[in-house]
């Protein structure tokens, strides 16, 4: 894949940049070129998602794979795309709403995330000096 899309909500959230982030360490861990050029910016009105969607879309007609930032964002891409290009999200939000798509999704495990705060907490309480440091497993799901 050359061109890689990454849609992301508007950058003033916190989530928006540790994704970012964690998308442009991978590029550098397989030694390719990460381009801002092909990261997008919605707004987070979901309303006017649609049409912010459909206007990326027009606009870099060249790419052969999407990273979206939530299943959701992901959900719209693959209801406008108008040609067969991989796309992933993240969340797994096919466990709770059932749907028909070639999404792939990005599960992690949400009481692992618990589990991980909670322990951080308690060994940050007892040892403010120490670096929390912790390493989740995460699930590819395919929904054929």
């Amino acid at each position: 894949h050359k061109r890689i899309l990454t849609v992301m909500p508007e950058e003033s959230t916190f989530a928006y940049s540790q994704r970012l982030t964690g998308i442009m360490m991978a590029y550098q861990s397989y030694g390719a070129m990460f381009d801002t050029g092909n990261v997008c910016t919605l707004s987070l009105n979901i309303r006017s998602q649609s049409e912010e969607i459909k206007k990326i879309l027009s606009a870099k007609r060249d790419h052969t794979a999407i990273i979206a930032h939530n299943d959701m964002i992901a959900l719209h891409i693959l209801s406008n795309l108008t040609e067969e290009v991989p796309i992933i999200g993240f969340g797994n939000i096919q466990k709770k709403i059932p749907f028909q798509s070639g999404l792939l999704s990005i599960d992690a495990a949400g009481q692992n995330i618990s589990v991980c705060c909670v322990d951080a907490l308690l060994r940050l309480i007892q040892n403010p000096d120490e670096l929390q440091q912790h390493i989740l497993s995460v699930l590819l799901i395919k929904k054929d």
